[in-house]
């Protein structure tokens, strides 16, 4: 199996930016502007969540057994 090469961050994060009332307001405006239908965004997580019982065991041995396939997805 590969190793994960994932980046680390090194440095200082910046200082987290103080946001006016003024600004603030712009900016929930903003995202109000840009929002999904709250009723269709509820329907899709509701069909994408996993309700069905299921084994993590099985799932593990599916991927020990058969590595390519899931790699090739």
């Amino acid at each position: 199996m590969e190793k994960l090469r994932l980046p680390v961050v090194k440095g200082r994060t910046p200082k987290p930016k103080r946001l006016s009332m003024d600004d603030y307001l712009k900016f929930v405006y903003l995202n109000l502007k840009y929002t999904l239908d709250r009723k269709a965004n509820r329907k899709s997580k509701r069909q994408a969540a996993v309700n069905v019982p299921f084994l993590l065991r099985a799932i593990i041995l599916l991927v020990l057994l058969q590595p390519t396939y899931f790699l090739n997805l």
